[in-house]
């Protein structure tokens, strides 16, 4: 008995079933190409004045205008903001999604970079109260320079590292550091720095950089100014800046310290920024009428500015975070601090707040 194969078995018929199918994942990628108003994947930076409600169904109105000085999305230092009714609060630029946004494109969701700012906010108060906490814990033992001193001193965190596959040079898809991330928002960046101020919370990222020979393989090396807009922070720099940076901040946070003490009577023995200075010849005690001291020298290093950083178990995984680490850190061992900022950082994370009404 001679078996009949159905019609569509066969060759002509095959060839235009494959046909239609290609035509209608053409068509359906064409649809999206014309109909999606935002890139497929990336970074976002809306100029201050575009409607951010006219782009984003998540978008509200604006509760307040947002003032032209901050751009629509710069964020403001946190004492600006803390002078403010709130116009300028991370929570209204979460609200409004105004500024730059991130998104992976298509109909996935828009996360406007004010959200990292509103992170960084939380975290400079949570670690600054605790700090405060302490001073007054330090009164009641009596170190008085610890007690009478201001908050100063900086976050500094180290981003993700770019892996290679082996011992290949394929990269895999890179993957950020999650606190790294929490604080800055930098998706895109490998091998990065990030620094906070305290207490005033100006933010500073430092991406790396590289020569002409790079670029023909890797494109061109991070705009500045770019990813100072795209991220809304408040400086960007390069990676080779960092040492730098940190050398001149903390020394002109030591000496801002030490004109305190002085102004307030008070001695200090300890170090520099770079871990030499002589202790200074004021005395802070009251001299009898024969010329003998009848009270104490108050020696302390505490109150100096410290170097923030990252290290704490995940009690998930069992792994520690690695504090971040360039080379010339060394020179601040003595004002280094690797216990203060991960509880907060941590409490800070796990303690949610609704950002849209």
């Amino acid at each position: 008995m001679k078996s009949t194969s159905p019609p569509w078995s066969s060759p002509s018929a095959t060839n235009s079933l494959r046909h239609f199918v290609v035509f209608l994942i053409f068509f359906s990628h064409s649809l999206r190409s014309s109909s999606a108003s935002k890139p497929y994947f990336g970074i976002t930076a809306i100029p201050a004045t575009m409607s951010s409600t006219s782009s984003s169904p998540q978008a509200k109105k604006p509760k307040k205008s947002i003032a032209s000085n901050y751009a629509g999305y710069a964020m403001p230092p946190l004492n600006d903001q803390r002078a403010t009714s709130g116009e300028f609060s991370p929570e209204i630029l979460c609200q409004t999604c105004s500024g730059p946004t991130f998104s992976q494109g298509l109909d996935t969701f828009v996360v406007p970079m004010a959200l990292h700012a509103w992170n960084r906010q939380k975290v400079v108060s949570s670690l600054v109260n605790r700090l405060e906490k302490k001073k007054s814990e330090s009164s009641l033992n009596g170190d008085n320079i610890r007690a009478n001193s201001k908050i100063r001193g900086m976050i500094l965190l180290e981003g993700g590292k770019q892996q290679t596959r082996h011992d290949t040079d394929h990269e895999p898809v890179f993957r950020q550091e999650s606190y790294f991330h929490y604080l800055f928002g930098a998706s895109l960046y490998s091998d990065c720095y990030g620094v906070i101020a305290l207490p005033e919370g100006k933010t500073t990222l430092f991406v790396p950089t590289w020569g002409i020979d790079t670029e023909t393989v890797c494109g061109r090396s991070p705009e500045f100014e770019r990813v100072k807009s795209e991220l809304g922070l408040d400086e960007v720099l390069g990676v080779g800046d960092l040492k730098g940076f940190v050398e001149r901040e903390m020394g002109r946070m030591k000496e801002e310290w030490l004109e305190e003490t002085e102004k307030k009577g008070m001695v200090v023995e300890g170090e520099d920024a770079h871990g030499k200075f002589e202790e200074k010849k004021e005395n802070s005690h009251a001299t009898g009428t024969n010329g003998e001291n009848t009270g104490t020298n108050q020696h302390s290093q505490g109150g100096e500015p410290k170097i923030y950083l990252l290290k704490g178990l995940n009690t998930d995984s069992g792994n520690f975070a690695t504090p971040a680490y360039y080379k010339g850190i060394e020179d601040f061992s003595t004002v280094r601090d690797e216990s203060e900022l991960f509880p907060c950082i941590a409490e800070c994370r796990v303690i949610k707040v609704r950002v849209f009404n």
